[in-house]
């Protein structure tokens, strides 16, 4: 034991600057990791707290089309505690030639039962009387509004502006709404009045939704209270949601963005692993001489092994420890930045679960790559070190039983980690993308060794160096191959949605949408667009809104359980669907079926193509839709693929006529025009239709840019993160072959070989090393953009979104800065020193 600590202190006492940089290496990657678990510790702690508040009660329950029966409000306020009845609209608010798109809210004073509407005016009772006040005067409704909206309409606090008719005055400022509207179109400056306003509403045509939210009754819970609520209205059509479930979309965005977070952490993580591994490498190599003394006094595999690896755990299990404590301690600067749009009341508290997850994963992960170069050091026969045709800066190669071994320790590993599943197979996918990213970067060394034969000196000097030591050049450039792969993918991927979205305003798209035309008003909205718009051209399909019970026997909620996420919004709730009489069905295709059967006495059904295949759905299936409260059986006759990126009218579901003979529709219509003439259309036909919902297309793809702006932003500072922690590993590979480098040199100058021959071999030698990093790079880059591009957008993907090559010449230029450094060091020592330290 005392041998093996006076060997364990004079090495920690000697150089060790290869693993400081293999503790850097595993700091950076463990501090993402921390950071990305903690953010989804965090919002899950924050969102249970705050549920409520964001749904607006204890549960919520929501209709489309009509307002709820009078029966259905006194058996809500009966058996709750306490009730809020809300309306929200879409709606066109304009003063003068100003206007901008809103979110109306109109509700009654009991709003809202959880959480708090925080006003500029910070008066005792200002938002109740607000609610409870009627029109002034001049016929104006006070509103509480927010805070940027006086300002895109040129008002301020005290004028008037119209939205659905109706008169507002802005009278409060909302600093903070408890429960906004997380939806994309919706995500428009809200409008809060009383239910005064409400009356002076149009009753149908506008697109509103009706919400009553309630608390349970003291000691009811939440299975009890749904049980009676499904009991009383057995074939009621609204869609209840209890706190839990509040805000369903924002929930899966943090989700996603915190497994990808982590996931991109992992691979930090296993990529660095590499650079780790060669540093590990490095080390014992340059220690062979030490582990020869020690064996040759007696030293046994074992103790050299359990003394090196001490060493090597030591430093990996600190570097690790301090990332993530750092990771952690970010938290508390990131965590109002990242969650600043949500209505959350966020309380960083120290992330005991993520800093412990992250420290074990990245300690057992670095430990995992660092017990191979060891045992190969381990079984150093000292003996051979003194041979004179021995290497002695090489370690034993690997022997089968390193496989073995290698199988008995990472499976295990991946499996035991304290992650969840999805992360533990992308942690697997990733090793194995590692692995194929270390071979390819071999084989160009490899290839670069082939080269240099049909090369003239000095630049095959270079070459043949990159060739000879190609496991170090794999193990020192792989972790900067990998981050240049996830820049090069998110610019790439930004790039190709950016341009579908150009294209599509570009195409023969729609400038605005329309909701709520009643079918008398279409002529007369026509004529209002063609006097802003001589060019307009209307078209205008029957509309309605219904909710599928079954398919082919099976239930919806059957069907979710089971459909692929992507598909599952169809039966999900209430959605739009039309009927043709054998007139427009939308930018689709008849692929299987008939599009009508005049044979057939029962109503019949056209569906999405896609849906179909992924639900089980055959031809001559029926479904059951709940239509404004009623129940409707159709067949389906034929399956439709839907062309969803020309943005023109499609529904996933079109009936053959009109469902009874007799339900009241309104009209969806889609105006083609110029875009030059969009702004003033929609100013007039807001004026004159009040009912009516206008929707700019440039305003809802604006939105879209927005948010993937700030989500490749998240991407990119991942990416950035994982090159400079890449940045260690490679200046461990450097130093690596530092020593060997400088002999060469010396070698060369000895033999007469000027300067700058050496300068072309060394820039020679990092071309071929930064090559066999973006070459790699390059390639799994791109296909994880086209991947993400085709298969998650649905898009066409453009190779060269994002000019991969220019990042890929952008990272070599960087690599061949770092090298010119080096460069310069070892042509500049002096021969005799060197020559006399060997």
């Amino acid at each position: 034991m005392r041998a093996e600590y006076f060997v364990l202190r004079a090495e920690l006492r000697g150089e060790k600057r290869l693993y400081i940089m293999a503790a850097l290496t595993a700091a950076f990657a463990t501090a993402a990791l921390t950071l990305a678990l903690a953010v989804g510790e965090t919002f899950e702690r924050s969102f249970s707290a705050s549920a409520k508040s964001v749904l607006g009660g204890d549960v919520s329950l929501r209709l489309r089309q009509r307002a709820f029966l009078p029966e259905e409000t006194e058996w809500l306020r009966e058996n709750s505690g306490e009730i809020s009845a809300l309306r929200v609209a879409a709606a066109l608010a304009f003063s003068g030639e100003n206007n901008q798109m809103v979110r109306l809210k109109i509700t009654d004073s009991a709003y809202p039962l959880y959480g708090t509407m925080e006003l500029q005016n910070k008066k005792q009772n200002a938002l109740k009387e607000l609610l409870s006040a009627g029109a002034d005067s001049d016929g104006a409704y006070p509103a509480a509004v927010a805070a940027d909206l006086p300002e895109l309409l040129g008002i301020k606090t005290g004028d008037t502006f119209t939205a659905a008719g109706v008169t507002f005055r802005v009278a409060e400022i909302v600093e903070r709404e408890p429960d906004p509207d997380s939806r994309l179109w919706m995500a428009a400056p809200v409008v809060l009045a009383g239910a005064a306003a409400g009356g002076a509403l149009p009753d149908a045509g506008l697109l509103s939704e009706h919400y009553i939210r309630a608390r349970f009754p003291e000691g009811e819970g939440e299975e009890s209270w749904t049980t009676r609520l499904r009991g009383a209205f057995p074939e009621a059509d609204w869609r209840v949601r209890v706190a839990q479930e509040a805000a369903p979309g924002v929930r899966r965005f943090v989700e996603r963005m915190r497994v990808f977070l982590s996931v991109m952490s992992l691979a930090a993580i296993l990529t660095a692993g590499i650079g780790i591994n060669g540093a590990a490498s490095a080390f014992m190599r340059a220690r062979v001489r030490a582990i020869a003394v020690v064996k040759m006094l007696g030293g046994a595999e074992r103790f050299v092994v359990r003394v090196y690896l001490k060493i090597a755990l030591l430093f990996i299990a600190g570097g690790a420890a301090a990332g993530a404590f750092a990771g952690a301690a970010a938290l508390f600067w990131a965590a109002p930045h990242l969650f600043s749009a949500l209505p959350l009341d966020i309380a960083p508290v120290w992330p005991w679960a993520a800093f412990l997850k992250a420290l074990l994963s990245a300690s057992a992960l670095g430990a995992a790559c660092v017990v191979f170069p060891v045992l190969r050091a381990g079984r150093a026969n000292p003996l051979s070190l003194f041979n004179a045709g021995g290497n002695e800066n090489e370690t034993p190669p690997p022997v089968r039983r390193d496989a073995y071994l290698a199988a008995a320790i990472w499976i295990p590993l991946l499996l035991l980690l304290p992650l969840e599943w999805t992360e533990k197979a992308a942690a697997a996918g990733i090793a194995l993308a590692a692995g194929l990213v270390y071979a390819l970067s071999s084989a160009c060394a490899r290839f670069a060794g082939t080269a240099a034969g049909r090369i003239r000196p000095p630049v095959s000097w270079g070459l043949l160096s990159v060739s000879r030591n190609r496991r170090q050049t794999a193990a020192g450039v792989v972790s900067l191959g990998a981050g240049m792969a996830l820049l090069v993918a998110v610019l790439n991927i930004e790039e190709n949605f950016s341009a579908r979205i150009d294209d599509t305003l570009s195409r023969e798209a729609p400038a605005l949408y329309f909701l709520g035309i009643r079918p008398e008003q279409r002529a007369e909205l026509e004529q209002t667009l063609r006097a802003a718009a001589p060019q307009t051209r209307l078209r205008a399909v029957p509309f309605l809104r219904g909710k599928i019970k079954s398919i082919g026997g099976r239930t919806a909620e059957e069907i979710a359980e089971t459909a692929p996420e992507e598909e599952r919004w169809i039966v999900r709730g209430d959605r739009g669907l039309t009927w043709t009489d054998g007139e427009y069905i939308g930018e689709s295709e008849v692929t299987e079926g008939e599009l009508w059967d005049e044979s057939e006495p029962r109503p019949q059904a056209s569906f999405d193509e896609e849906a179909a295949y992924a639900y089980g759905v055959s031809l001559g299936d029926e479904m059951v839709l709940s239509i404004l409260g009623r129940r409707l059986t159709a067949v389906i006759t034929n399956f439709r693929e839907i062309d969803w990126q020309s943005f023109d009218i499609n529904f996933a579901v079109i009936l053959d006529k009109r469902p009874f003979g007799d339900a009241p529709h309104s009209l969806f219509g889609a105006a083609f025009m110029p875009a030059e003439s969009e702004p003033a259309a929609k100013l007039a036909a807001a004026r004159e239709f009040p009912n009516i919902t206008p929707i700019a297309m440039g305003g809802v793809f604006d939105i879209g840019r927005r948010l993937l702006n700030n989500i490749s932003i998240l991407l990119q500072a991942s990416a950035l993160f994982m090159l400079i922690g890449a940045a260690p590993a490679v200046a461990a590979s450097l130093m690596d072959g530092q020593r060997r480098r400088i002999r060469d040199a010396v070698v060369l100058r000895l033999l007469g070989a000027p300067s700058r021959s050496l300068l072309l071999k060394g820039f020679a030698e990092y071309s071929a090393m930064a090559a066999a990093a973006l070459l790699p790079a390059l390639l799994f880059g791109l296909s994880a953009g086209a991947f993400v591009v085709r298969n998650v957008f649905e898009l066409h993907w453009d190779i060269g979104g994002g000019n991969p090559l220019g990042v890929a010449a952008a990272g070599f230029a960087l690599f061949l800065v770092i090298g010119g450094a080096d460069i310069y060091r070892w042509t500049r020592q002096p021969p005799l020193a060197v020559v006399r330290n060997e």
